[in-house]
């Protein structure tokens, strides 16, 4: 299924059926007894052309849309100390897929297993995630390095899969949760 904004909007409070299979990365196992494991967001989304390093009006559109809709499933589950982290991250790694390749659409996954949130981005591009280094006037640059930072804070970690078409991140959920 592949969704525009406006139909991200819509289905916003119902759950997607998943669109892609689960990261081989997958959040270790932090608990001895039984795996909890959610599929918190599925989303298929169309992005209009537009050349590397530009993002179309529409595209951009997304980006805040699924910011918005991943912030609230997180709050429905009482994950409230993760907003602003998390809505940061969603907000990094779906910008990066559109201005660092040409795809024509992205599988945007969360996903909670035992006590870490998983956030994928699946671009279908080889083109591998790298962390740069922007210079003190750059306008731009330092989304991964940001998402490194805040990872750092909460115990957590970000890659790309061997492919280079996947960029993950594992957030430990904080203990009070």
């Amino acid at each position: 299924m592949t969704t525009n904004p406006s139909e991200v909007e819509q289905r916003a409070g119902r759950r997607q059926a998943p669109v892609a299979p689960p990261p081989a990365h997958s959040p270790p196992a932090s608990r001895t007894g039984p795996c909890r494991s959610q599929d918190v967001m599925n989303e298929r989304i169309d992005v209009p052309p537009s050349p590397v390093g530009d993002i179309a009006p529409e595209a951009a559109e997304c980006v805040g849309i699924l910011r918005r809709t991943a912030a609230d499933r997180l709050e429905n589950l009482g994950l409230d100390s993760l907003l602003d982290t998390a809505a940061i991250i969603v907000s990094e790694l779906v910008t990066n897929a559109l201005l660092h390749t040409s795809t024509s659409q992205i599988l945007f996954r969360i996903r909670l297993v035992d006590d870490f949130l998983g956030i994928s981005v699946d671009d279908s591009m080889t083109v591998h995630a790298e962390k740069t280094a922007a210079g003190p006037t750059a306008e731009s640059g330092r989304g991964l390095e940001l998402v490194a930072g805040l990872l750092a804070e909460y115990g957590g970690q970000w890659g790309t899969s061997d492919a280079g078409s996947v960029t993950w991140c594992v957030i430990r959920i904080p203990e009070a949760e």
